[in-house]
């Protein structure tokens, strides 16, 4: 799942929906996350086709939702985007 929800209009993290992680705290799996560097780039938004590149992606460590409460889903987000934007700051240098 994408958590924002739709492509960025200028290649930088939006903010979250909520939905994927009320669907991590229901199931209780671990959330495993994918940085992608690359894509805004070789297909920006009203591109209907990607030109050739090269799109990086990182996986980082899968995060344990087991614990996870409703009533902390913000701070779950904030947590998660705020090492998804740290890992694509990294990957773009």
């Amino acid at each position: 799942m994408a958590p924002e929800g739709t492509r960025s209009p200028d290649g930088e993290i939006q903010s979250f929906k909520k939905g994927a992680f009320h669907i991590a705290i229901q199931s209780r799996f671990p959330m495993h996350i994918l940085v992608v560097c690359g894509a805004w780039e070789l297909m920006p938004p009203g591109r209907f086709y990607a030109k050739p590149g090269v799109i990086r992606i990182r996986h980082l460590p899968p995060i344990d939702t087991s614990e996870w409460k409703r009533e902390s889903i913000t701070e779950h987000m904030e947590e998660v985007r705020s090492r998804m934007v740290e890992t694509y700051g990294a990957m773009r240098e």
